[in-house]
């Protein structure tokens, strides 16, 4: 196995610290926001399909002082910057302030408190959330409005680390392939991906697959990319025969690389989804596998309930570790168990231990077939 770990020179102790007290922060106020949920909702109001949102919580809830040490250990010797109460207008204010003294640029300032702003209306249209009321959906994507997910997904540190060095990778690639780069992108959603990519294959001969299993954004997408050469557009649903989706969007030729950002954990079942995608794959072609394996906080207030099953649909559940824990997410460990389940092996991953950032807990893996390995 390789590493892909670069550090930019940003990383400095001082911003990482304040990543690092801003995040107890919104761990704190998230961990309120669900005790309050959980003490003024009646629980009989709970559709079936958020039930396991609710027992979720409960667990959380169940065993405070773990939380608390958790905090603690990230912080290290700094306890007195963990919160024994936090609300999400304090996480606000203090956020900004910590990461303007630390020397964050503007753009990250105005990323992350985006990101606040988002978890704060979350918050207050919990109890709505959590009874089917009002939707994740509706509130993330009003009238457009993407900033939240940008800052979640592309415009903060690890995240914009993490798909430079995959836009960086497939350059390389591309600068080596005797033919035209077949890549496929899976649940590309908001671009957060495609968009380093594009930009680093600028130069190169590219057939690119942008699929996802929403209508609203592939024709986002296809406004954002008209008169990008080799674009292609489809709907790939990971849990519905996505090898025969991909075959139908590129036909018999196969994929020298096809990558998955912040969606696999989608994936009813992980080991089948990473052997059908396995299958579209040309000899010596890779799978980027970008995951989260840490269930933060303020995850469970907001992007948890993207992930609910469909009211109206079938009973759906993990058939892995996650169906008996209710955890949305796998760790770096599970999904390369996954992997090696589904033939296939870990050729990279970024970043490494003792990055700055490693605490985060976000992550890239570069999967190749066990039989292309040398």
């Amino acid at each position: 196995m390789t590493s892909m770990d670069t550090v930019s020179p940003d990383l400095t102790d001082g911003r990482v610290h304040a990543l690092k007290v801003h995040h107890v922060y919104r761990e704190q106020a998230a961990y309120d926001s669900i005790s309050r949920a959980l003490r003024n909702v009646d629980h009989a109001r709970v559709p079936a399909h958020l039930t396991p949102i609710l027992r979720r919580w409960e667990s959380i809830t169940s065993n405070p002082d773990a939380q608390q040490k958790r905090w603690r250990e990230l912080l290290a010797q700094d306890t007195g910057d963990v919160p024994q109460s936090c609300s999400w207008a304090e996480v606000r204010v203090r956020g900004e302030e910590l990461l303007s003294e630390a020397g964050w640029d503007e753009s990250t300032i105005d990323n992350q408190k985006n990101l606040d702003e988002f978890f704060s209306t979350c918050d207050a249209e919990l109890e709505s959330l959590i009874v089917g009321e009002n939707t994740v959906r509706q509130i993330l994507f009003d009238n457009d409005a993407l900033s939240a997910a940008s800052a979640m997904y592309q415009n903060n540190p690890i995240s914009s680390a993490i798909n430079t060095t995959v836009a960086t990778e497939l350059a390389a690639r591309a600068a080596c392939c005797p033919s035209r780069l077949a890549v496929a992108e899976i649940g590309a959603g908001t671009g957060a991906l495609t968009d380093p990519v594009l930009d680093a294959l600028r130069n190169t001969h590219v057939d690119y697959t942008f699929s996802d299993v929403s209508r609203w954004f592939l024709h986002r997408a296809k406004l954002r990319y008209a008169g990008r050469p080799g674009m292609n557009f489809g709907i790939v649903d990971i849990n519905a025969a996505p090898s025969e989706a991909l075959d139908s969007l590129h036909p018999g030729s196969g994929f020298d690389v096809i990558a998955c950002g912040n969606v696999a954990h989608n994936a009813l079942s992980p080991v089948q989804l990473l052997s059908e995608l396995s299958a579209q794959l040309r000899p010596k072609g890779s799978i980027y596998l970008i995951e989260t394996g840490t269930e933060h906080l303020p995850l469970q207030i907001s992007m948890r309930f993207l992930m609910a099953p469909d009211p109206n649909g079938p009973r759906q559940e993990f058939q892995d570790a996650r169906g008996s824990s209710g955890r949305i997410f796998l760790n770096r460990e599970e999904w390369v168990e996954a992997a090696t389940a589904a033939g296939l092996t870990v050729k990279s991953r970024y970043p490494e231990k003792h990055h700055p950032l490693e605490w985060l807990d976000q992550f890239s893996l570069e999967l190749i077939k066990e039989d292309s390995v040398s």
